[in-house]
């Protein structure tokens, strides 16, 4: 699709902060993939990887979602695009919750494991929708290597 005009929103925060979310989630999967059986230390190690992703992905949620942001830029510039990237946004807020509910969990590992891994399956999606969306508005890729 495209815009018709050639104002792009600047992306380059956008862009190497989502390569970072990407950092952050590999680092979730190898703290998903150490032995339950180290017990306090591996819920200790998701908490901590889990953490970081939450502190990026919020400052990434407002950064789109503000009155400023991506999105808003994008209501202005692709009017049609704007039920999508709003139903993004909303599956982002809710997976911001979810994070927040595992960086709290006592469950059993292995269930909150279950969990995390949903989770990043999720946010997978979301990093994709939002980049395609960028792509269709703009032209613009944000990188698919991060």
């Amino acid at each position: 699709m495209g815009s018709d005009n050639d104002h792009k929103p600047e992306l380059s925060d956008y862009r190497a902060r989502r390569a970072e979310i990407g950092e952050d989630m590999s680092e979730i999967e190898r703290a998903l993939a150490a032995p339950v059986g180290l017990g306090t230390a591996w819920h200790e190690q998701l908490t901590k990887a889990l953490s970081g992703l939450k502190e990026l992905a919020t400052i990434q949620f407002d950064d789109l979602s503000g009155p400023t942001g991506v999105v808003a830029q994008l209501e202005v510039d692709v009017p049609p695009l704007s039920g999508r990237a709003r139903q993004l946004l909303a599956t982002f807020e809710e997976g911001l919750s979810e994070l927040d509910r595992l960086i709290a969990s006592n469950e059993p590992a292995e269930q909150r494991r279950e969990d995390v891994i949903s989770l990043l399956g999720q946010a997978a999606r979301i990093r994709q929708g939002l980049a395609d969306l960028l792509w269709e508005a703009y032209w613009v890729d944000v990188g698919g290597g991060g």
